[in-house]
C-alpha cells in the first residue's frame, strides 16, 4: 500500500468463513460456510458471481491446483482489488489477484498454482539448508586454517608498521584493509614472531587465535564452528564442544529481539550462545589477539551482524585483527571516533624506496639507487608485484651467469636491467596470471565487463563510464570498486574521479584483448576520445584516437594543441615526446596536406636534436639530410597557408625558421648571413603574431635582444627587454614567467655594466642575490656581476669576496650534480669557474702580479678549448681572455704575443685569412670591410621572407654583425698594438670610429676606453688641446660612475699624461676625481714588477721525444687526426701533446708554434 492513501482492507491473519472448494470427484467447485459446514451452490456467471465477490471481504480458496485466502482491498475512488496470500513454513507470500471484474475462477486457479510453486521453492530450500547445517556440524575441522601461515624467509622487517602494530594492541580493531598482494598476512605473520619471539623476562607469550577464512565460511554454521575453534586457547575443550554442538542456527539475522551494535538473532537460544561465549571470554578475562584473515570473502548479513556484538563486547584484553581487500560492514565510524580502530591501508602498506632496495638486497640484488628509484615509481611500493620483479630478476640473472654475461657479485648491467623495467607490463604471464586468479575471476559478471571495457580510460569518470561500458549505474560500480580495493584510486578529495593502477590496468587490457573483439575495443577508444575532446583533454582524446585507428579525427586533434614553446623544446618535456610519437603514427600524405602538421613535425625532429645534444652532452647541428627535411617541410606549410592568406600561421613559421636558423651549421662565413636572416624571421614573426600569443612573442623578443647584445647594440638590447617585461604578466606559465624574469633580470644588470652604468647594475644584482638567495644560476650571475663591478671600482678585496661566496655555492652546486648525475649543473659549474678565473686573474694584475695574472689566463684558454671543443659558445668565452692576455703580453712588450691573440681574435670574429696579417698596418682595412660587410650581408637577408621586404630598415640598429663587442675590443687591441708602435695616426682612425659607433649604440664602457686611448693618441701627436679634450670626457663620463680600474689598469702612460693634463681639468669635482686616480696609480705602481722587455725567453723547456715528433709532423702540416694515425695514438694524446708544446713555446696558435720552434733551431 502506498503511503498517503486511504485503505481498508482484511488482514491475512484474520479467518474467514466462506471458502470455495474443489471436489475432484464431483469435478466441480462447492461454496462452504466453515463454521456451520453448510454447503451451497456456487454462482458461477454473469452478474451472481459479481454480486457475490461484492459482498464478501475475504474468502479462502481451494482449487486444483492448490490453495490460498483472497483478501479484497478498497482504494479511496478507485476499483475494488483482490490479493492472494499463502503461509508456508512461517512465511506468507502475497500476490496480485485482479479487480472484481477479472477475477475468474480460471484466474484464482492461476493464482493458486503460482503461490503453489513458490512454496514448494521454499520447502526445497530449507530442506536443502538443513542437510548442509547436518553437514557442516558433523563435518571435520580443517585445522591449517586455524594456524598462521608460515613466513617467508626473505621477508625485510618493517620497523614502521610493527611499531604501529605495537601501539594498536590497545584498540578493539585492528584493520589491514589494502588490494591483493599488499603483504597483510606477512606483516601480520612478522608482527605475531616479533611480539612471541623475545618475550620480556617472566611474561608469558601472547596467546593468539587464527582464522584464515574461504568463502564457504559463508554459512553461518561453519564461521561459529570455526570461530570457536579458534577461540582454543581461552576456552576448555568442553565448552568448545559444547559451543559447537548447539544452536542448530547460531548466527541468523532475523526480526527477533535487537541486540548491541544492532545486531538481531532468531530467538533468545541463539542470542544466548554469543553471550555465553563473551562471558567465558571475559571470565577469563581473556588477552591475546583474535584474527580473521580473508574477511572479504564474507558476505552474509549475519556474520557482519555477529561480529559487531563481538568487537562491542571483547574483553579489554583483547583485540580483534580484520584482514581484508575491502572495507567491511561493521561500525567503523563509531569505533574510530571512540579512539577504539588502528586502520592500516594500502598507502602505508606500500614498500617505501629504502624497503624496496632492502629487499632487492636480501635477495642478492643489488641495484643502483636510480634504479631502485625507477621500480618504485614502477611498482608504487605494491609487495607481490615488487615479489614478482624480483623473481624475474633472478631469473634474468641465472640466465646471464650462464651466458657468463654477468659478474660473480650477481648485479645486473645497467643495461639489461632498464632493458627489462621498461618491459615490465601488466600483461607478463606472471603479472597476469596474478591478477587473474587473485582479483578478475572471483568478480561478479557486471563487474568484470565493466573492467574489461574501461580498462582503457586514463581517468575514470561516471559519464564516460556510462558511455563505454553501457552500464547506467556507473557511480555506484565505481564507489564498489573502491570500497573492494580493486587496484583503483580517486584523483580527487571528492572520489568523483578515479584511475587504475597502471600494472592492474595493463593486466585488464591483455585480458580485453583476449575477450573483446577488435571492432569493440576501437569503438570504446573512439566514444571514449569523443568524450575526452569535448571536456578539453586533448592529450587523452589524442591517444585514444590512435588506438581507434581514426587518422583524420587524430589529425584533428593535434591540430588542436599549442605549438609548444622553443623553451620547452630545450627541456625534458613529455609533450613532445608524445607528439612525436602521435605524427610518427600518422600517414605521410596526410601530414603533407596540413600546414600545422608540418610545421608540429618541424618541432618534432628539432625536439630529437635537443634530446641528443642533452644525451651527448655537446653541440650538434643539423645534418644536411634533415635541413632539407626540415625546409621541405616549411616550404609546404607556407605554400599552403600562403594559399588560404593566413597570416598568423605564416607568422608562426618565420618563428620555426627561427628555429631551424639556429641549429644550422655556423661556419665563420656564414655565421653573419645566418646572424642577419635569423633577425628578419623574427621580425616578420613579430609584425603578424596575434598579440594573445605572448609565449611565441617572447621568443622572439627574446633572440632578438640576444642578438642585440650579440652586436653590441645596447640601446636596442634596453629597448627590447622593456617589451619583453610587459609580456611577461600574459605569459601561461608562472613558472617560465619567474625563470624569463629572473633570467631578463640577470641581464639587464649585465647590459647596465657594458652601458657603464656600475650602481644601477649593481643593485640588479644585489636584488637578485636578495631575492633568490643560494639558487643558481642567478645568484652564481649575481655574485660574478658583483665583482667584476667591484673591481672596476678599484675594490679589490671586495671582489675576491664575491669570488669566495660564488666559489662555494659552486662547491654546492657540483657536490648536486655528482649525486643526481645532472649534466646541466656540471656546465653551470663549468661555466662559472672559467667566468671567476678571468676575473681572479684581474685581480693578480691588479695587485701587480702580472706573471700570475697570465699564467691564469693562459691555464683558462687552455680550459675553455677543453670544456668546449666544438661549440660554437666558445668564441664567445674566448674573446675577453685572448683580450687581457694580449694587454698583459704588451705592457711585458712581448709584441709577438700580441700578435698571436690579435690572430686568435680575428678569426673568433670571423676576419678573412686576407685580414689577419702580421703588420698592423692593415687593420684599419679590416675595419672598413667589417663595416662595409654588415650593410651588404642586412640588404641580403632582409629579402628572405617573400612578404618581409622592408625589413631591411629594421636592421639598421644591428649593423655590427654577430660577434660586435668581441669585433670592437679587437679593434681597441689593435690601436694599442699601433699606438705602442707609435703609429698615432692610423690609431686614431679606428679609435674616432670605435667612438662614434660605441656612442651611436649605447656601449659606455666601450666609449670611456676609446675616449682614454684617443687622449693617449692626440698626446702622441703632440695636441694637447685634443688630448686634453678627450681626456675631460673620458673623467667626466667616469666619474659618474666612480670608475677606476678602466684607468688604473691603461698603466703608466695613462697617469703620465694625466700628471701632465691636471691643469687642464676643471671642476672641483673633476680635479678630485683626477687627483684620486693619480693616488691609485702612484699607490699600483709601488706594487708592480720591472717591466721585462725581453720579448721571448732565451730556451724553451727541454721537450719530450714524442712532443718533437709531434712538433716536426706540425711542421709538415699534419692535422691532429693524421699525426695521430702517424704515431699510432689516440687523437686525445695528440692534443695533450700540442697543448704542451703550445705552453712551452709560449704560443697559442699553430703556425707561431712553427715560428717559435725555427727560431730555437727545434725543427
Amino acid at each position: 500500500m502506498h503511503s498517503g492513501e486511504s485503505a481498508r482492507s482484511t488482514s491475512p491473519g484474520v479467518h474467514t468463513e466462506t471458502e470455495i472448494i474443489w471436489l475432484p470427484e464431483e469435478q466441480d467447485y462447492i461454496l462452504r460456510n466453515r463454521l456451520s459446514c453448510t454447503v451451497q451452490p456456487l454462482p458461477r456467471h454473469g452478474e451472481a458471481w459479481r454480486l457475490w465477490l461484492e459482498s464478501q471481504s475475504a474468502f479462502h480458496f481451494k482449487g486444483r491446483l492448490g490453495q490460498m485466502t483472497l483478501r479484497r482491498e478498497t482504494r479511496k475512488g478507485r476499483p475494488i482489488y483482490w490479493y492472494a496470500f499463502r503461509h508456508c513454513l512461517h512465511r506468507t507470500f502475497k500476490q496480485y489477484a485482479g479487480r472484481t471484474g477479472t477475477l475468474t475462477l480460471e484466474r484464482l486457479e492461476a493464482v493458486a498454482a503460482e503461490l503453489e510453486l513458490s512454496c514448494r521453492k521454499l520447502r526445497e530450500r530449507m530442506r536443502a539448508r538443513h542437510e548442509q547445517v547436518e553437514r557442516a556440524a558433523s563435518e571435520p575441522l580443517l585445522l591449517t586454517k586455524l594456524r598462521p601461515p608460515l613466513l617467508a624467509s626473505d621477508l625485510i622487517r618493517r620497523e614502521r608498521l610493527l611499531s604501529l602494530l605495537d601501539r594498536g594492541r590497545e584498540r578493539r580493531l585492528l584493520l589491514l584493509c589494502a588490494p591483493a598482494g599488499s603483504g597483510k598476512t606477512s606483516l601480520v605473520g612478522q608482527w605475531l614472531a616479533h611480539l612471541n619471539g623475545a618475550p620480556e623476562p617472566g611474561a608469558e607469550a601472547l596467546p593468539v587465535a587464527w582464522l584464515t577464512l574461504d568463502a564457504g565460511d559463508n554459512e553461518p554454521q561453519r564461521f561459529w564452528r570455526y570461530l570457536v575453534a579458534a577461540c582454543a586457547p581461552w576456552l576448555s575443550r568442553d565448552e568448545c564442544q559444547r559451543l559447537s554442538a548447539a544452536p542448530a542456527h547460531p548466527l541468523t539475522a532475523g526480526p527477533g529481539l535487537s541486540g548491541l551494535a544492532g545486531m538481531t538473532v532468531a530467538s533468545d537460544e541463539q542470542r544466548q550462545q554469543l553471550i555465553l561465549l563473551l562471558n567465558l571470554l571475559n571470565e577469563r578475562a581473556a588477552r591475546g589477539l583474535l584474527i580473521l584473515d580473508n574477511y572479504h570473502l564474507i558476505q552474509s548479513e549475519a556474520i557482519h551482524q555477529a561480529l559487531s556484538f563481538l568487537i562491542s563486547h571483547l574483553p579489554a584484553g583483547l583485540s580483534l585483527v580484520l584482514l581484508t581487500r575491502e572495507e567491511p560492514p561493521l561500525p567503523l565510524a563509531s569505533l574510530r571516533a571512540a579512539g577504539s580502530l588502528l586502520e592500516l591501508r594500502a598507502p602505508e602498506l606500500r614498500f617505501s624506496q629504502a624497503e624496496t632496495a632492502a629487499f632487492l638486497a636480501a635477495r642478492g640484488l643489488s641495484l643502483a639507487p636510480e634504479h631502485c628509484e625507477q621500480i618504485d615509481q614502477l611498482l608504487a611500493g605494491w609487495p607481490a608485484g615488487l615479489r614478482l620483479l624480483s623473481l624475474l630478476l633472478e631469473s634474468a640473472r641465472f640466465a646471464g651467469e650462464r651466458q657468463g654475461a654477468d659478474g660473480a657479485d650477481g648485479e645486473r648491467s645497467p643495461v639489461g636491467l632498464e632493458q627489462l623495467l621498461s618491459t615490465f607490463r601488466g600483461s607478463q604471464l606472471p603479472l597476469f596470471d596474478y591478477f587473474s586468479s587473485e582479483v578478475l575471476q572471483g568478480l561478479p559478471a557486471h563487474l568484470q565487463d565493466f573492467l574489461l571495457r574501461t580498462c582503457w580510460l586514463p581517468s575514470l569518470q561516471p559519464d564516460l563510464c556510462r558511455l563505454v561500458s553501457g552500464q547506467q549505474e556507473s557511480a555506484a560500480i565505481l564507489a564498489e570498486l573502491a570500497r573492494r580495493n580493486l587496484f583503483i584510486e580517486p584523483l580527487d578529495p571528492q572520489q568523483e574521479s578515479y584511475r587504475y593502477y597502471p600494472l592492474f590496468a595493463e593486466a585488464l587490457q591483455h585480458a580485453a584483448q583476449q575477450r573483446l573483439s577488435s571492432e569493440e575495443r576501437r569503438l570504446i577508444a573512439y566514444q571514449a576520445s569523443r568524450w575526452y575532446a569535448a571536456c578539453g583533454q586533448l592529450d587523452e582524446a589524442t591517444e585514444l584516437a590512435l588506438q581507434a585507428g581514426v587518422a583524420q579525427w587524430t589529425a584533428d586533434l593535434i591540430e588542436r594543441r599549442t605549438i609548444p614553446l622553443r623553451l620547452r623544446l630545450q627541456s625534458d618535456d613529455q609533450s613532445l615526446q608524445r607528439l612525436r610519437r602521435w605524427l610518427a603514427a600518422l600517414p605521410e600524405a596526410l601530414i603533407w596536406s596540413r600546414p600545422q602538421l608540418c610545421l608540429l613535425s618541424v618541432l618534432g625532429i628539432l625536439a630529437d636534436l635537443f634530446d641528443e645534444r642533452r644525451s651527448r652532452q655537446q653541440e650538434r647541428h643539423l645534418t644536411p639530410a634533415e635541413e632539407a627535411r626540415l625546409n621541405a617541410l616549411l616550404n609546404r606549410a607556407e605554400e599552403l597557408w600562403r594559399q588560404s592568406n593566413y597570416r598568423e600561421g605564416l607568422a608562426r613559421l618565420y618563428a620555426c625558421r627561427l628555429l631551424v636558423q639556429e641549429r644550422l651549421p655556423a661556419r665563420p662565413e656564414e655565421a653573419a648571413r645566418h646572424f642577419y636572416k635569423s633577425a628578419v624571421y623574427a621580425r616578420a614573426a613579430l609584425e603578424h603574431l596575434a598579440p594573445d600569443e605572448s609565449d611565441w612573442r617572447l621568443f622572439c623578443l627574446g633572440h632578438l635582444f640576444g642578438q642585440a647584445l650579440q652586436s653590441g647594440d645596447l640601446n636596442e638590447a634596453d629597448r627590447l627587454s622593456q617589451q619583453i617585461v610587459s609580456l611577461m604578466p600574459q605569459s601561461g606559465s608562472s613558472a617560465e614567467a619567474d625563470a624569463w624574469s629572473g633570467g631578463l633580470g640577470g641581464l639587464r644588470a649585465l647590459v647596465l655594466n657594458l652601458r657603464g652604468q656600475l650602481h644601477e647594475a649593481a643593485h640588479h644584482y644585489r636584488q637578485l642575490i636578495r631575492l633568490n638567495g643560494s639558487q643558481p644560476p642567478l645568484s652564481l650571475f649575481a655574485h660574478l656581476g658583483l665583482a667584476q663591478i667591484l673591481y672596476d671600482w678599484n675594490d679589490l678585496a671586495g671582489a675576491a669576496e664575491q669570488l669566495s661566496l660564488l666559489e662555494e655555492e659552486l662547491r654546492a652546486l657540483q657536490a648536486q650534480a655528482e649525486d643526481h648525475d645532472d649534466a646541466r649543473k656540471t656546465l653551470i659549474v663549468s661555466l662559472f669557474n672559467l667566468f671567476a678565473a678571468q676575473v681572479q686573474a684581474l685581480i693578480s694584475q691588479a695587485r701587480g702580479q702580472l706573471d700570475e695574472a697570465c699564467a691564469r689566463l693562459r691555464a683558462l684558454l687552455l680550459a675553455v678549448n677543453e670544456a668546449f671543443p666544438a661549440t660554437d659558445f666558445k668564441r664567445y668565452l674566448l674573446g675577453d681572455p685572448l683580450v687581457w692576455l694580449a694587454r698583459l703580453e704588451l705592457e711585458r712588450g712581448n709584441v709577438e704575443a700580441v700578435r698571436d691573440s690579435l690572430y686568435e681574435i680575428g678569426r673568433l670574429c670571423g676576419l678573412p685569412a686576407s685580414d689577419l696579417t702580421e703588420e698592423p698596418e692593415r687593420f684599419a682595412e679590416a675595419l672598413a670591410h667589417q663595416e662595409e660587410q654588415p650593410r651588404l650581408l642586412a640588404a641580403e637577408a632582409s629579402a628572405a621572407p617573400n612578404e618581409s621586404q622592408r625589413q631591411g630598415d629594421q636592421l639598421a640598429p644591428i649593423a655590427q654583425g654577430p660577434y660586435g663587442l668581441l669585433f670592437e675590443q679587437y679593434q681597441l687591441l689593435s690601436a694599442r698594438l699601433l699606438l705602442a708602435n707609435g703609429e698615432a695616426r692610423r690609431a686614431l682612425q679606428l679609435l674616432e670610429a670605435i667612438e662614434r659607433r660605441a656612442q651611436q649604440y649605447g656601449r659606455g664602457r666601450s666609449l670611456l676606453q676609446a675616449r682614454l686611448l684617443l687622449a693617449r693618441a692626440h698626446a702622441q701627436q703632440r695636441d694637447p688641446v685634443l688630448a686634453g679634450l678627450y681626456l675631460c670626457r673620458a673623467l667626466e663620463q667616469g666619474q659618474v660612475e666612480s670608475h677606476r680600474r678602466l684607468f688604473l689598469d691603461e698603466g703608466q702612460p695613462l697617469a703620465a699624461l694625466l700628471r701632465e693634463l691636471l691643469p687642464r681639468v676643471r671642476g672641483q669635482v673633476l680635479r678630485a676625481y683626477a687627483e684620486s686616480l693619480l693616488k691609485d696609480f702612484a699607490a699600483g705602481q709601488s706594487q708592480q714588477p720591472p717591466v721585462i722587455t725581453i720579448v721571448e725567453a732565451a730556451l724553451p723547456e727541454p721537450f719530450s721525444v714524442q712532443e718533437l715528433r709531434v712538433l716536426r709532423l706540425l711542421a709538415l702540416g699534419y692535422s691532429n687526426a693524421e699525426i695521430a694515425r702517424e704515431l699510432v695514438v689516440s687523437v686525445n694524446t695528440v692534443r695533450t701533446h700540442v697543448r704542451h708544446i703550445y705552453q712551452k713555446l709560449n704560443v697559442h696558435s699553430r703556425h707561431r708554434a712553427i715560428a717559435a720552434a725555427r727560431r730555437y733551431s727545434l725543427i
